[in-house]
């Protein structure tokens, strides 16, 4: 999540109205197991579609934003993967979307999965509401139509690179006995390290509202956690060895093109559109971009810095965005390219999909109305003040004003973004729904929101030697999920977030049991 299109803002439609709240349960999908759907060959097609003239357009594009459609059916099963390039759609939005593309081409709206590519370059909620959905729907009904028309008997083939921290950063880092500081860019990248010691140095100096003393701010801070680095490519052919599609995968915010001054700001696919780009100019077939968890992973840019006039940081180079983007996205895909001599294809003769209604609890700090959480983050703002003027310690001061900013997030909770309900709050509950699909030995494990890469980790961990290609921003999205450790730290990703600390915790238990299902 971060900065979307200018003037996206708007009011929309209300969408206050209640969603039903179910226990974690497997839903039904078309073609339940059966001997006749296994004996029958998996056949695979994939189509696209422009998102222009979707939404209401309030900027110039750079390149196109597309659904790219993977259509697979074994038998009577029928399973349809939709990866739009945009940074969040809601729960609402994708419900909508997946019911109105499901009428257009005769399936239940229960197999058709949708997935963001996060791209930030990208709308929001209301830009298409503006118009209404009909456009988009039919945009990604004719996209998927298009998959269907060119499905056929297909191979499979499975291949992975880990590159570590050569592309990603993890944007979080610890400073004992204060907190924790997220930094989304304006890195001092020496190799594959970054310092973020000048930007938490800002943000510590708007914290105490004035200068910091040399021990007060880092002369260096290594940001240098764990990155989920794993690059994978799902390649699929016909039996005669004709490229049908293929999917990549990567876990990092696609961002990049977005750091420039707002006059230069135009739509465009960043890191996903290079990366499936590259791909396909080597092997056929169209790609589809997939995101993996990357809540706090943030993109490698290794590039130079400065405040515009509006202080935001931008690039040295007005140009350079771009060229930054198209330069991680073929990495990123070259790494994969580069894996290519592990691809071994055999017969696409397995498809499963499992889904489930989840449950997750909400923070208790979150108040359903403007006239319960303006007050509140005013107090704060008051209650920060008083503290500085008292000479209170950094610690003290850093967790008024994460709690601040929490409560300065609820307008877009419920207004821009649409993470949840006054019912939910007033229930404590969200409703998200989690996908698992099978393709042989393969599991895409689509969780909702910007889940962190920890939960793909732990998720993977549990099933050792299985080839888990974790996916975040699935069927809707519900905001930040981070684990409850992460939840003293505060900082961005822990303010902007809805969920109760134990949370993930149950999101990740629900996976794991869905992944246990297609396995077994």
């Amino acid at each position: 999540m971060g900065q979307g299109a200018p003037g996206q803002m708007s009011a929309a439609p209300n969408t206050r109205s209640s969603v039903p709240v179910t226990r974690c349960e497997s839903r039904p999908c078309s073609g339940a197991a059966s001997d006749a759907n296994l004996e029958a060959p998996v056949k695979a097609g994939f189509g696209r579609a422009s998102l222009k003239g979707c939404f209401a357009e309030e900027a110039e594009y750079h390149d196109d934003l597309e659904a790219r459609v993977v259509y697979l059916e074994q038998g009577d099963r029928r399973v349809v993967l939709i990866a739009f390039d945009l940074v969040q759609p809601s729960r609402f939005m994708s419900r909508e979307v997946r019911e109105g593309v499901a009428r257009k081409v005769g399936l239940s709206p229960e197999v058709i999965i949708t997935h963001a590519t996060h791209t930030h370059t990208s709308p929001f909620d209301p830009a298409f509401r503006k118009l209404g959905l009909e456009p988009l729907v039919e945009r990604a009904a004719a996209g998927v139509r298009e998959a269907m028309g060119r499905s056929r008997e297909c191979t499979i083939a499975f291949a992975q690179a880990d590159v570590h921290g050569r592309f990603s950063v993890n944007r979080r880092k610890e400073i004992a006995g204060v907190g924790t500081f997220s930094v989304f860019y304006g890195y001092d990248v020496k190799g594959r390290r970054a310092d973020g010691a000048q930007v938490v140095r800002s943000q510590i100096e708007g914290l105490l509202g004035g200068p910091a003393r040399a021990d007060e701010a880092p002369g260096r801070l290594w940001f240098d956690r764990k990155v989920d680095g794993l690059v994978q490519l799902i390649s699929i052919q016909s039996p005669e060895g004709e490229a049908v599609g293929s999917l990549l995968r990567f876990a990092v915010h696609p961002v990049v093109s977005g750091h420039v001054s707002a006059h230069l700001w135009k739509y465009g696919a960043d890191i996903p559109g290079f990366a499936r780009r590259a791909i396909e100019e080597e092997m056929d077939g169209a790609c589809i971009y997939l995101s993996g968890p990357h809540g706090n992973i943030a993109p490698l840019e290794e590039v130079e810095w400065r405040r515009d006039e509006a202080g935001k940081l931008v690039h040295v180079l007005p140009g350079n965005p771009w060229a930054e983007a198209e330069r991680l996205g073929r990495g990123i895909a070259s790494a994969a390219l580069a894996r290519r001599r592990d691809l071994v294809y055999a017969p696409l003769d397995r498809l499963e999909l499992a889904t489930a209604a989840v449950s997750l609890p909400l923070r208790q700090t979150l108040r359903p109305t403007p006239e319960k959480w303006k007050p509140k983050a005013e107090e704060l703002q008051r209650e920060l003040e008083t503290a500085r003027a008292r000479g209170a310690p950094l610690a003290e001061l850093k967790r008024i004003a994460d709690l601040r900013s929490h409560y300065g997030y609820h307008r877009a909770f419920f207004d821009e973004y649409f993470y949840l309900t006054q019912e939910e709050v007033a229930r404590r509950q969200v409703a998200c729904d989690l996908a698992v699909i099978r393709l042989n030995d393969v599991i895409l494990v689509g969780l909702p929101g910007e889940a962190f890469m920890e939960t793909g980790d732990a998720i993977r961990d549990q099933f050792p030697g299985a080839r888990l290609v974790t996916l975040t921003e699935v069927n809707g999205d519900i905001g930040y999920l981070p684990p409850a450790e992460e939840f003293p730290g505060g900082a961005y990703e822990v303010n902007c977030s809805i969920i109760a600390p134990d949370a993930e915790e149950k999101l990740r238990e629900a996976a794991a049991e869905l992944v246990a299902r297609v396995l077994g």
